[in-house]
């Protein structure tokens, strides 16, 4: 498992005087990473799917909020922000560290000897070309690891700064409708509608 994977790989990196020297921090940081993970498979294999399954997405905003649907949509939401919060700067540190290591080389490395390679005219023969066909595979894989890294830290930031406000309103907004102090016309919503086509056909003509 990661447990496993991440200690045998600290082992060989450190060399195994530096290892038992931190073991005791090693194994706590490896444990909580790998918590982390448990939680968020948990969450969603064991708690959103099934919960999916069963109710369907009805509850998320209902026209008429009941007791059941409130509850519900509370619950959701607050797990969420729970879940979430913590596991995706677990994630964030993982995948920065990979790409700093791992896809940063990759693109500065055979990125470089690519675009040599590509301007120059070994690349019309066979070991020329093989050569480019390696180097290209290598940068492509460093630019998918950066674009993964931007893309993790935009999630994170929308976790971090943005889901609770939006759980928060979203919340609020289940509360007013079960209330009944926020009701939706809908044969209201549709005649506007209507109305804005209409005066979009008008200025059309």
């Amino acid at each position: 498992g990661f447990y496993r994977t991440g200690q045998a790989l600290i082992y060989k990196i450190a060399g195994p005087q530096t290892y038992q020297e931190y073991a005791p921090l090693i194994a706590g940081s490896l444990l909580r990473v790998r918590l982390e993970f448990c939680v968020l498979e948990s969450f969603v294999y064991e708690s959103i799917i099934p919960f999916i399954k069963a109710r369907g997405l009805s509850w998320v905003f209902p026209l008429q909020e009941t007791l059941e649907t409130f509850i519900a949509g509370v619950v959701f939401a607050v797990a969420t922000n729970l879940v979430l919060i913590g596991s995706t700067k677990i994630i964030t540190i993982i995948v920065s560290y990979f790409d700093f290591f791992v896809g940063l080389p990759l693109r500065l490395i055979f990125g470089f000897i690519n675009d040599r390679m590509k301007d120059s005219s070994l690349s019309k023969n066979p070991l020329g070309g093989f050569v480019v066909l390696g180097t290209g595979a290598g940068k492509a894989v460093g630019q998918v690891s950066g674009v993964t890294r931007r893309v993790v830290e935009a999630a994170d930031v929308f976790v971090g700064r943005y889901l609770l406000l939006t759980t928060v309103g979203y919340v609020i907004l289940k509360f007013l409708k079960f209330k009944g102090l926020l009701v939706f016309d809908i044969g209201g919503f549709f005649n506007g509608v209507k109305t804005v086509a209409e005066a979009l056909g008008s200025l059309a003509n």
